[in-house]
């Protein structure tokens, strides 16, 4: 899988770029992304690896692209960034 493979399959999973939008910015409402950002994304951004993995995390009966698939140039085969987030951090931050 191709790094842009990877980014049209997160995309697809969640639900389309406007979900995805909606998702990263729920999951992370002090970056906030819009359906445009997303639009306009080759590949995934690094910043936006972690939280697209976490986004996309819900949907165990699809293929499921990993931090390797959507940055190889980051993420080596053999990391699982996953674990780097802990998650208590996606609880919702207060108002």
């Amino acid at each position: 899988m191709t790094p842009e493979e990877a980014l049209a399959a997160a995309i697809r999973i969640v639900g389309g770029k406007a979900a995805l939008g909606a998702a990263i910015t729920a999951l992370d409402p002090e970056n906030p992304c819009s359906a445009q950002a997303v639009s306009q994304w080759r590949r995934c951004p690094p910043e936006r690896v972690q939280i697209v993995l976490e986004a996309i995390a819900a949907a165990r009966d699809l293929p499921v692209p990993t931090a390797h698939d959507l940055r190889p140039d980051i993420y080596p085969a053999s990391v699982r960034p996953a674990a780097a987030r802990p998650s208590s951090q996606k609880t919702a931050k207060p108002r």
